[in-house]
């Protein structure tokens, strides 16, 4: 385990702050967590982050980076090669205003593999999300990513890549379970098989 979580006193920008015990965790051998930074955006913040993870014996691996409203929010999967509670301290002291945690890299049965992307086009509520995420759960099928908007017109609209551990995906019952759905939803719901490289 990485440590407790502490919450501190507050910032001036009445943000919380969670950072990682400072108990440093004895290790034989490097191990992966996953990182994760929110706060304001501003300029040079990715390169920050990388650096702080760099300058503390770590490497990053992957990272999902995005802004929304004024606020970044970043990803990273890193490995640490000393410990843990050293890099969460280095974060979180150098990046005040921003709420840190770490965590240990989730186990992964099987490397899943993204197969197919749905457009959902000019639909009244987000509710109608919840209904299309209830159908692809509903075939043990995860959602790589989702991205949705609200546009000035007073409608919305969402794009999802889907993702499966198999690759033998059923692409004709989903189709078909999918048209019906946006049928029964009166929606624009296009479902389109991608390339397995292909995001």
């Amino acid at each position: 385990m990485l440590g407790r979580l502490l919450r501190s006193k507050p910032l001036a920008s009445s943000m919380s702050t969670r950072v990682l015990g400072t108990t440093p965790l004895a290790r034989s051998m490097s191990t992966r967590i996953v990182a994760t930074i929110v706060g304001p955006d501003r300029i040079g913040i990715m390169n920050e982050v990388s650096r702080i993870i760099t300058e503390n014996d770590s490497k990053v691996h992957d990272t999902r980076a995005q802004t929304l409203g004024g606020t970044f929010s970043m990803m990273a999967e890193v490995e640490v090669v000393k410990d843990s509670a050293a890099l969460g301290f280095a974060l979180q002291s150098s990046l005040p205003g921003y709420v840190t945690t770490l965590r240990p890299e989730g186990e992964v049965e099987a490397e899943a593999v993204v197969f197919g992307r749905l457009d959902l086009k000019r639909f009244p509520a987000l509710a109608v999300v919840s209904r299309v995420t209830e159908a692809i759960a509903s075939h043990s099928i995860g959602i790589a990513t989702l991205r949705t908007s609200e546009h000035s017109e007073g409608y919305y609209s969402a794009t999802a890549t889907l993702s499966s551990p198999s690759k033998d995906v059923d692409y004709q019952s989903l189709e078909i379970e999918f048209a019906e759905l946006a049928d029964k939803l009166n929606i624009d719901l296009e479902f389109k098989k991608l390339n397995p490289a292909t995001n």
